[in-house]
Parts: structure tokens; sequence; C-alpha cells
């Protein structure tokens, strides 16, 4: 049943879970007035750790890389080895911004430590190179040193190792930090060893900012992409290039080989062809990647369409939840999705997300994510993305349940006054007519008339078809037995002595809620009614058999046959299967003869 939420508990997205403990100013700068601001000392703010950090960090980048701003530019010297130095300032900028955040203050005092590298190399090359007066200190020990000055990127590698218990955004930034760290060292050594001066300072200012990006990024974005993604866009590009220049240099060698003029023309707009046929696939490639690890995030229009239908058959609308929760778990790439019409607490290791159309509240999406750390970045967009279309599921549902329960009702209130009538033809009518009997009975053993005989068999006619009639309103036999026991009571009462043989020839019925079973009911007593009193058959047969998932019942004479004309109570009984999910319908048998048959859903209980 579908509960009314609490309007007290609203939240405009995600289910609410338990934050930590706002400071002082952001308390102030959320829940409080711009005149409650004012008046917060903001020197608390000032000389809290955090603030003093970051002064502190400025003062060291101040003594250790500024200076190199005014002495480098104008130094002839300066554009070998030591023209990579500068790059520290972003390394240290980006260990400042990580103490700012306090989203890992020792990776910061580490990149702010390992940037007063130029720092060291001044103080080198004035006592260590003393006897080289040649240049500036930095320079020289920038130039004797080569690829040991880069060594100070060993601290924020050792802190990043040495930190415990990471969460999951940690280890993929430490993972990056690691490999943008060790990636420098390795590489500006290896062109130090094979190339020029020159070319290491280049090298390594490139490296020291890849650092440094990283780095400040990290301080950034708390939720980075796995670092397969990233790899994967990396080789589709490096892919793509090579496959690119490939071309180029094979229209190269064959424009060459024929005496093309101009072969540089031919080999590059062979080059920059192939790139641009290739940008489309190796997108695709791309896509179909993400979809297969994170799914589409989007209910296409076969999905929607399928929910839509099964709202008709399904006998219970709520089993459309689970068709589309598995289908919602498909399009996002979590583990599970489970879909409530109510508001409800959020499972641990859950994600809760509020289902909302306009301002009426219609469920909860609650979300469990494939991976411990939580929903990925993209998981979150697409869950955030099908919300809507979910809600409109949740509220079809809601109202196909409604419609459900109003039927019942309806259903209840029908069988109320069904059973009110039955009161009164049995109180009123039936010694009326019992009544009638004896007294013409009487009258029959004074005077021998054939007018009171004649009269005598119609009253017990009339009395013969007011039990049926009041079996037809009220089935009895249902409330006191199962639907096989009571069938079989039903026809047996057909048995009076007519020339027409009413059999039960299988039922094969489970155990069905009552309003199934009231219909199957009534059903057969019509359909044995009709056949008695229009077909003049000489058989007739009931037959109920459930299969998987539809009971069939079936009442099959022998008579006359022909096109039937549904009366009132057929009309009723056609409605009433229609309510409870089934279809009535009549056709004609060979070689003659009538079956009315119905179909119902099995609701098992």
């Amino acid at each position: 049943m579908v509960q009314v939420p609490d309007a007290s508990r609203s939240f405009p997205g995600r289910v609410p879970r338990p934050r930590p403990d706002l400071s002082r100013f952001e308390r102030v700068a959320q829940n409080e007035s711009v005149g409650a601001l004012a008046s917060e000392p903001l020197v608390e703010s000032v000389g809290s750790p955090v603030a003093a950090g970051v002064v502190v960090a400025s003062i060291v980048l101040t003594a250790s890389v500024v200076p190199l701003l005014v002495q480098l530019p104008h130094d002839p010297s300066a554009s070998g080895a030591s023209a990579g130095l500068l790059a520290w300032l972003a390394v240290g900028v980006a260990g400042a911004v990580l103490i700012d955040r306090h989203s890992n203050v020792a990776l910061g005092w580490a990149c702010v430590l390992a940037a007063a590298t130029p720092l060291g190399l001044t103080l080198a090359g004035r006592w260590w190179l003393r006897s080289d007066p040649a240049g500036p200190p930095v320079v020289r020990a920038a130039e004797a040193l080569g690829p040991w000055a880069l060594l100070a990127l060993a601290a924020p590698m050792l802190t990043c190792i040495a930190r415990r218990r990471p969460n999951r955004a940690e280890r993929r930034w430490r993972v990056w930090t690691i490999a943008a760290c060790a990636a420098t060292l390795l590489v500006s050594t290896a062109i130090w060893l094979v190339w020029s001066p020159g070319a290491y300072g280049a090298t390594s200012a490139i490296g020291l900012l890849a650092v440094a990006t990283v780095i400040g990024t990290s301080a950034v974005v708390t939720q980075p992409r796995p670092v397969i993604e990233p790899l994967v866009d990396v080789a589709l590009v490096v892919i793509g290039v090579a496959l690119a220049a490939g071309s180029g240099a094979l229209m190269l060698g064959l424009a060459r080989q024929e005496r093309v003029i101009a072969p540089e023309v031919s080999s590059a707009l062979a080059t920059g062809a192939t790139a641009v046929l290739l940008v489309p696939s190796m997108w695709w490639l791309r896509r179909e990647f993400l979809a297969r690890r994170y799914g589409t995030g989007v209910l296409s229009d076969e999905d929607v369409a399928a929910l839509t239908a099964d709202l008709s058959s399904t006998t219970d609308p709520r089993e459309l939840l689970v068709k589309a929760g598995a289908m919602i778990t498909a399009a996002s790439g979590v583990a599970e999705t489970q879909l409530v019409l109510d508001e409800v607490e959020v499972p641990e290791g859950w994600d809760g997300w509020r289902l909302v159309i306009g301002d009426e509240f219609v469920g909860t999406m609650l979300v469990r994510p494939s991976h411990v750390g939580g929903l990925e970045a993209r998981q979150t967009r697409w869950c955030r993305q099908l919300q809507p279309t979910v809600a409109l599921v949740a509220r079809a549902v809601t109202l196909a349940v409604d419609a459900r329960h109003a039927r019942d009702d309806v259903a209840r209130q029908r069988d109320a006054e069904r059973s009110r009538m039955l009161a009164d033809l049995h109180d009123d009518l039936g010694p009326v007519l019992a009544g009638m009997s004896m007294r013409v009975q009487a009258a029959r053993d004074v005077h021998h008339l054939p007018e009171l005989d004649a009269l005598a068999v119609d009253l017990a006619a009339c009395r013969q078809d007011l039990r049926r009639i009041v079996a037809g309103l009220g089935p009895g036999p249902l409330v006191v037995g199962d639907l096989s026991s009571a069938l079989e009571r039903l026809v047996a009462s057909f048995d009076t002595g007519r020339a027409a043989q009413v059999t039960l020839d299988a039922v094969a019925a489970p155990m069905i809620d009552a309003s199934t079973a009231v219909v199957v009911y009534r059903v057969v007593a019509e359909g044995i009614t009709n056949a008695l009193k229009h077909a003049r058959p000489s058989r007739v047969t009931v037959r109920v058999v459930a299969g998987e998932a539809v009971l069939r019942a079936t009442v099959t004479d022998d008579g006359v046959g022909g096109d039937m004309i549904p009366g009132m109570g057929l009309a009723s009984l056609r409605d009433r299967a229609a309510e409870i999910g089934g279809t009535l319908h009549w056709t004609s048998v060979e070689p003659t003869g009538t079956a009315l048959v119905l179909e119902v859903p099995v609701p098992c209980t």
C-alpha cells in the first residue's frame, strides 16, 4: 500500500546522509543572516592552522622561486638545464592549494618542500661550486647535477605511498601522482643522457607542470575517473596518431617513387584525411567502452513501451517496479536497483534518490553501487539523468495500484449488494413460493383438476429457477469450500431429470483468490443456464484447467449453435472478468454447439 510521505522530510535529489560538522564560518554562511556573518570574528579563521600553513608555504615559495623570476630571464646562460626550474613554482602552488583546502595536508607540505629545490640549488652553487665563478650559482648547480635536481619529487611520491587507509578517490590520485613524478624523473633522465641540456630543461619543465596539474586537480576533483579510462583515451589517441602518421609516410613513399610533384603535400593530405576518418571510429570505440562499463544512461523507447504495455496485462502493477529496476541497473551500470513507492531509510552501502513529479513525492530509487567506494561520477550523472523518467514510471505504477484498489472496492460493494438481494429473495420470495406450493398441493388432494397439476409444475419450476438465481447472485458453496467442490455441487444442482446431461469434465484449479473464484463460478453457472435454456443440448461439459499463468474455464454444449447475443448476465460477467485482467468470449464448435470461454490470470495466494 502506498503511504503518504512525511512532508517535513524533503530533499531535492539524493536521500541525505550524515554530513560532517561544519565550521563556524560555514554555518554562519548557510544558516544565518548577513548581519550575523559580519559579527563573526574573522581573526579566528586567519589564526586557524590551515591559514597559517598557507602563509608559511607562501613564504617558502617566495624565498625559493621568486628570485628566479628576476634572475633567469636576464641571464643568457639560463637556457640549458636550469630552464625548468621555474616550473617548481607550479608544484609549490599546487601544494599550497592542498594545504588550504585541507584535503591532503601531508602531500601539500611535501610539494611545498620539494618546490624549495631552486633555493637548495642556489646554496649548492654558491658553496659547493665556489671554485667555478662563471654564471649564477643556481645555473651552475643545475648544469652540474642534471636529473639529480629532480630527486625532490621523491617527497610527494613517498608521502602518497605512506598514506594509510586511503579511500577510493585518494588511491586513484595516489596512482596518478606517483605515475607523474616517476615519468618526469625517468623521461628527464633519458633526455639528459641522450640529448642536450636544453632539451632536458624543457622536458623537466613539462614534467613538473604535469605533476602540478595532477596535484592541483586532486584538490578540486573529489571523484576522479578510474585509471583505466584515461589510459584507454590515451591508447586511442596514440593508435589514431600512429595510423595517420603511417598513412602519411606510406603516401610520401609512394609519391616519391612515382615522382609526384610536391610529395610532402600529398603526404600531409593523406595524414589529415586519415585523421578525419579515424576520429568517428575512435569516438565510437570510446563510447562503446564506456557503455559496456557504465551503461548508456537512458531508457530506450522500447523499454518505455514495454513498461507501459505491461501496465494493462500485469496482474500486480508493482511487478513493473522490478522490471524497471532491472532496466535502470543495465542503463547505469550499478549492481542493483530497487524502486519503492514510499520514503524509506537508505540501507548501508546503498544510495537513495527521491522521485518527485512537480512537488509530489512518488517514491524512492535505491541504488547499490558496483564498487564499495560508491557510485562513479558518471554513474551519479546517469542516475540523476534517469531520475525524472523513473519518477514517471513510479507514478504510473502508483496510479495502477490505486485503480486496482478502486476496482476491488467496487467489486466488494457489488458483492454486498448482491448479498442483500440474495437475502431478500431467500427470505421474502422463497417462503411465499413455498406457501403457494403447499396450498396448491392441498387443493390437489381435494380437487383433482388438471389446472392445479399444471400450477404445481409451474411453481416447482419457479422455485428451481429461484435457486439458480440465488446461486448466481451469491455462490454460497465457495464460502464453505474451494472452487472444485463448489463447481461439483453446482453441476449436481442441474441434475433434475432433464434430457440434457451436465458433466464436469476436469477441474485443475489452484488455490486462487476469492474474486477470481467468484468470477469463474458465476461464468460456469451462467454458461450452463444459457445452454439449457436456449441451445436445446443433449450434453453440456464444464472444464476448468490452469496453465502456467492463465486459468481457462470452458462451458461447451452440443446444441443448435449459431450466433450468440449476450444478455445482461454475460455482459456483466464480461465486465467482471475484465476487472481482474481476464477475458470472456464465446465461439462455435463443430459440428454444432457453442463454447463459452473465460481466461483469467492466476494470482496464486
